[in-house]
């Protein structure tokens, strides 16, 4: 793969200007009408979503309340459920409402106030990591199961999951060629040049997220 374009998915983190690679299971070589920043959303979410995914459709639900649907996360997760799975309840702030709309135009979401309260079992997606949101559709939606990627644990009294991504080289694989055909959506929200790392990391810890803040190296 000498002189070629490559993703590496390193479990030391890829926010580094060099990087040793011995394992060929986490170098992916790039088609060339992927750019680097589309790559670049890869290192961090597909896996996740995928995981809760497949959680999802092994507890049969009738409504699914999704917090976080805004996250890039959030939007991924939608986007491999599509906007006809039974019972999918993606929740955002008032702040994210026309941005998810600008997103997945094909989507419902709904303020966490505005939820519709159903009968049935219910599952509650915890992608945002707030107690307090899950402590106020909890008294309101009374879910039966949560399951969370961003809390381990939760003082309330309902059955309680934390799950994480195992990596597998073949799912990222088929990221890349689903990014590639733009059958799957990775927002990108702004790109920094190096000497701007500083600046980056505090636009993403003090912004909503609108999707993947990258730095870019080769400046």
């Amino acid at each position: 793969m000498l002189n070629q374009r490559v993703l590496v998915m390193h479990p030391q983190g890829s926010y580094q200007e060099v990087i040793c690679n011995t394992n060929p299971d986490w170098l992916f070589p790039l088609p060339d009408t992927l750019s680097n920043e589309a790559a670049a959303t890869l290192t961090a979410g597909p896996g996740t979503a995928l995981v809760l995914a497949n959680f999802i459709k092994q507890h049969p639900s009738d409504q699914i309340m999704m917090t976080g649907a805004n996250s890039v996360i959030g939007l991924i997760l939608c986007q491999l459920l599509g906007p006809a799975y039974p019972g999918l309840t993606p929740i955002v702030s008032p702040a994210s409402l026309a941005y998810f709309h600008h997103i997945l135009p094909d989507f419902p979401c709904y303020l966490a106030n505005h939820v519709k309260t159903t009968t049935g079992r219910r599952l509650l997606v915890d992608i945002a990591g707030s107690p307090r949101l899950l402590q106020q559709l909890s008294a309101t939606q009374h879910p039966a199961e949560i399951v969370s990627i961003a809390l381990q644990s939760t003082e309330l009294t309902v059955p309680f999951t934390f799950v994480h991504e195992n990596f597998d080289p073949l799912i990222y694989q088929h990221f890349i060629q689903d990014v590639t055909e733009q059958k799957l959506r990775l927002p990108i929200d702004r790109s920094f040049t190096f000497m701007d790392t500083q600046l980056a990391q505090h636009y993403a810890k003090d912004t909503h997220s609108r999707g993947r803040v990258l730095v870019d190296l080769r400046h």
